[in-house]
């Protein structure tokens, strides 16, 4: 495990409004993974396929008996809701697909994230994220993002892993706490290895019950801003509106610069 950050980064579009709130109104959205640029971020499903005979039958019995008291209301026996069940098993891709979007539906609704990265000198990143480097990077405490978490308001943190092959996660047919954690950190926290670049560091909250759209917005303080790096390509106007408010809200503010005769970025101290 890596040793936490001191400042964790977030690349913004200064022609975007939302993207401006963040500093100018002190904002952090909680997205939902429904907005993505990448379709196979929190995407990992259990793979049914992984089952023998044996574990298929003693999962759709647990399942059963899950969806038992939902159904008993309607005068159905155990035995109904079990047979319905193993009928639909019987078609394995049709259930893996069901399993799926049914999850990933739950996931939209109840997943608010906000990603960030490790690093503030990307070139693919300014590139993405800010506008062809027209825009900024902001960076912030993540001390003072952690107290967010023994606020509760955000619910834990941790580095994205990259990986080549896809997670295999074996449907759960004994239920272990410890075991649905570590699945969950992976679902949520998992990436192919064409993010590497990222260094992706996320925070996350998950409520049960649905983030609502008002919930999804965070307001910070201005001590959660450590520094804001103005991209190489960015525009007189935007500089001048990224300094007035920075000035105002005392954050550190570098310009970012190229490094001569390399393909790298550095930076210089504004104000």
């Amino acid at each position: 495990m890596r040793k936490p950050p001191n400042t964790i980064y977030k690349y913004r579009d200064w022609t975007d409004s939302y993207h401006k709130r963040m500093l100018s109104n002190n904002e952090l959205y909680l997205t939902s993974p429904k907005n993505f640029n990448d379709p196979f971020d929190c995407r990992i499903g259990q793979n049914f396929s992984l089952l023998s005979k044996e574990e298929s039958e003693k999962y759709i019995t647990n399942l059963a008996i899950s969806h038992f008291q939902e159904v008993v209301k309607q005068g159905n026996d155990f035995s109904v809701v079990l047979n319905d069940f193993e009928r639909r098993f019987q078609d394995k891709e049709v259930f893996q697909a069901k399993a799926d979007s049914t999850l990933f539906a739950i996931e939209d609704h109840c997943y608010g994230i906000f990603s960030c990265s490790r690093r503030w000198n990307s070139i693919l990143m300014w590139s993405h994220y800010s506008a062809n480097h027209t825009g900024i990077c902001i960076g912030f405490r993540w001390e003072k993002m952690m107290t967010l978490i023994d606020k509760n308001i955000i619910g834990k943190c941790g580095d994205v892993s990259y990986a080549t092959n896809f997670p295999k996660l074996k449907p759960i047919v004994a239920k272990l706490d410890i075991d649905v954690m570590k699945r969950a950190f992976i679902q949520t926290h998992t990436k192919a290895k064409d993010w590497k670049y990222e260094e992706e560091y996320r925070f996350m909250q998950n409520d049960p019950n649905g983030i609502s759209e008002s919930k999804r917005t965070i307001h910070i303080s201005d001590d959660f801003f450590s520094e804001v790096i103005m991209g190489l390509a960015i525009p007189d106007k935007f500089r001048d509106e990224v300094l007035n408010i920075c000035r105002k809200k005392g954050i550190p503010v570098y310009q970012a610069k190229k490094k001569k005769f390399k393909f790298d970025i550095s930076r210089e101290k504004v104000i």
